[in-house]
């Protein structure tokens, strides 16, 4: 009887090793961890957009007019969120290039971390910086992403850099410096993975404020789910008052950056 319990016993222990260990692959790196978060889908994304844009449009807090649409949508991803993580709308006025608002399919971030009001999007400066359409953007945060070829399946354990961000704008990688390139970011995706699956958050909030976040935007959501199902007609954009509490009850949580202070930092950062 002591021999089949001590059998059992070591079972259970292999067992629990081989769930904690990592998953190694056959060139010795551990795979970058990810999680399968429940998502909103692209339409529901791109609504959240447009809102955007009318809420700013109608308070006269931008350059954005009532000619101001969205036109494409990109997918973006980021390490540690097995599908796409992000998605960021092209905007044009008058057929003029005018900036992008990049909107959070989970809930692992705000839900809209970045907005520029001029330009083109990450991706398409990738695009034109590479000469592919065909790429995939992987972003970390507003100053530091990069670009590789398409991948299939997983995107974080062997990234294939062709471009990245850097102080000073977006820079092709050189052929000969791809190789190395490549396992600086694979380090940074394990490294920035580990951090959202553990936290459940990126890095730069904490989660207990982020569910409070959307806990108080639940109100708006449900408003712009029930257009996308037609169930109602859309009027002129009233987000509730809550949304407003539920912004400064982020602002006041520790790491938070606001757009307008990341703009500061991006373009200070770009000047040095």
């Amino acid at each position: 009887m002591k021999k089949i319990y001590l059998s059992i016993s070591i079972i259970v222990l292999l067992l629990i090793i081989g769930c904690s260990n990592p998953t190694i692959t056959s060139d010795n790196k551990q795979t970058v961890p990810v999680v399968e978060e429940k998502s909103i889908d692209y339409k529901l994304a791109e609504l959240i957009a447009e809102n955007r844009i009318n809420e700013m449009v109608y308070s006269k807090t931008t350059t954005w007019t009532k000619q101001s649409k969205i036109v494409k949508g990109y997918p973006v991803y980021t390490p540690g969120i097995k599908e796409a993580a992000y998605y960021e709308f092209k905007v044009m006025t008058d057929d003029k290039d005018a900036g992008y608002i990049l909107v959070s399919v989970t809930q692992n971030d705000v839900e809209i971390p970045e907005i520029s009001e001029n330009g083109i999007t990450l991706t398409e400066q990738y695009q034109q910086k590479t000469g592919l359409s065909e790429i995939e953007v992987v972003r970390y945060n507003w100053f530091e992403s990069y670009a590789q070829k398409k991948i299939e399946g997983d995107k974080f354990t062997n990234p294939n850099v062709i471009a990245e961000s850097r102080n000073y704008g977006i820079v092709k990688v050189e052929q000969q410096e791809q190789k190395e390139i490549s396992k600086q970011y694979y380090e940074k995706n394990l490294s920035y993975a580990l951090d959202v699956v553990n936290n459940k958050c990126v890095s730069m909030y904490e989660k207990e404020d982020l569910n409070k976040y959307y806990s108080q935007k639940e109100q708006q959501t449900s408003y712009l789910k029930s257009i996308v199902s037609n169930e109602i007609t859309r009027g002129n954009p009233t987000p509730p008052p809550r949304i407003e509490e539920a912004k400064d009850s982020l602002r006041n949580s520790s790491g938070y950056i606001s757009t307008y202070g990341q703009y500061i930092l991006r373009v200070g950062i770009s000047l040095i």
